[in-house]
């Protein structure tokens, strides 16, 4: 679960770099609660989807992998991808703690990134928190799934079709997303 405070008020910089600034006096904070999704011999496939996210930079959508998460009040994109995005990022002072009270700073937000399905039939602008990385690699082993119920699946028509393939994530979506996801019937 995440939970945060209000977003803090923001004042804009230099008008070279284009960037935005915000001064809090006190980092705000969110903490995230996780599990790890294989116990024992029991293997536990998280909720992944292939969104693609509009980039200025590219002129076109770039597709990244996602986390949906109906426990998480913000959403959550990793430097790398926001970088080979180009999006324009606002400067802010946000502590995230984790398991153990761990730490870290949040320093850049991206607003109104564009997301879209596979088809673009559904797009949505969200608010994105950088971080360094989100997550290992989804899911944590490379299941062997020779199960018949598993080879019927057509993959075509899932968020992920690679959603049992061993994989970086690029983007944690939270429950602002997640149940409109659900109540629309999206795969």
């Amino acid at each position: 679960m995440l939970f945060t405070q209000p977003a803090p008020s923001v004042a804009p910089t230099s008008p070279n770099n284009g960037e935005v600034i915000n001064n809090p006096t006190e980092p705000q904070t969110v903490q995230p609660f996780s599990s790890l999704n294989q116990r024992g011999n029991k293997l536990v496939f998280l909720s992944t989807a292939i969104v693609g996210v509009w980039s200025p930079l590219l002129k076109s959508y770039v597709q990244g992998r996602v986390i949906l998460d109906s426990a998480s009040q913000s959403h959550f994109m990793t430097l790398q991808f926001a970088s080979k995005l180009g999006l324009e990022k606002e400067k802010i002072n946000l502590a995230v703690s984790g398991l153990s009270e761990n730490s870290t700073n949040i320093k850049w937000k991206i607003n109104d990134a564009f997301i879209s399905n596979n088809d673009s039939s559904y797009t949505s602008p969200l608010d994105f928190l950088i971080v360094p990385r989100i997550t290992d690699f989804v899911p944590s082993i490379q299941p062997n799934l020779k199960i018949k119920r598993f080879n019927d699946i057509n993959r075509s028509i899932l968020a992920d079709p690679s959603f049992d393939k061993h994989g970086k994530i690029d983007m944690i979506i939270g429950a602002e997303l997640f149940y409109q996801i659900l109540k629309d019937g999206r795969k």
